[in-house]
């Protein structure tokens, strides 16, 4: 059964680094290009320690990436700074997903990069997953306004329990969802301040895809 799995800052943090790593060719030439030892490098990759602000900068630099990037995980950073550059190793590093329109709840031609280890994680590459960006807080705190989440297009049907992408006549939103019978669907908020619970036959669902996952902030 597919599961909500969110992935921790410091591990999608570590990811972002070995990114950083494959591109300039290995940790150990990243290390050096930011000016840091290679045990400091290491104990970012096992989440033991922080950089500072100072190696973030010098990581950043190193990378050729943003440093909100770096530090946030905001994709969009990430792709204008490789793009814009003409790099053809993100795509050796990275998996580009499209990102669900709002108005239309389908996919746009906008197309953002994931590090591949956390796509893999996740189960997630270009022609099953798509992006969305959380417009509410009707999951909070399991999710919130602007979190960027990894949607599974490819979900089991019936639907397995889980968070949902629903189609609606003003666009997508995220919920809950759990099998109440065989034939119906409960509809649910983390939030308890966005209301009640409704009820939908498995056919009305309207379901987008299944939220496998949140990869930072759009």
């Amino acid at each position: 059964m597919m599961l909500f799995m969110a992935v921790s800052d410091r591990q999608a943090f570590a990811a972002r680094i070995r990114l950083l790593g494959e591109r300039v060719g290995s940790a150990n030439q990243l290390a050096k290009q930011a000016g840091i030892s290679r045990r400091i490098l290491g104990d970012y990759l096992s989440g033991k320690s922080d950089p500072s602000r100072e190696k973030l900068l010098a990581l950043a630099d190193a990378g050729g990436v943003s440093v909100e990037w770096l530090a946030t995980g905001r994709t969009i950073a990430l792709a204008q700074s490789h793009i814009d550059g003409g790099s053809t190793s993100l795509k050796r590093t990275a998996v580009f997903l499209p990102v669900l329109s709002r108005a239309s709840s389908s996919q746009s031609d906008r197309h953002l990069p994931i590090p591949r280890p956390v796509a893999q994680e996740l189960g997630a590459d270009d022609t099953t997953a798509a992006l969305v960006e959380i417009v509410d807080d009707a999951m909070f705190p399991t999710l919130q306004r602007h979190d960027l989440a990894i949607v599974r297009l490819d979900y089991v049907t019936p639907p397995p329990d889980g968070i949902f992408v629903l189609d609606t006549r003003g666009g997508y939103i995220v919920r809950r969802v759990t099998s109440t019978s065989a034939n119906a669907l409960n509809i649910t908020c983390d939030n308890p301040a966005f209301g009640t619970s409704e009820s939908r036959p498995f056919k009305k669902l309207g379901a987008i895809g299944q939220v496998v996952g949140k990869v930072g902030r759009a």
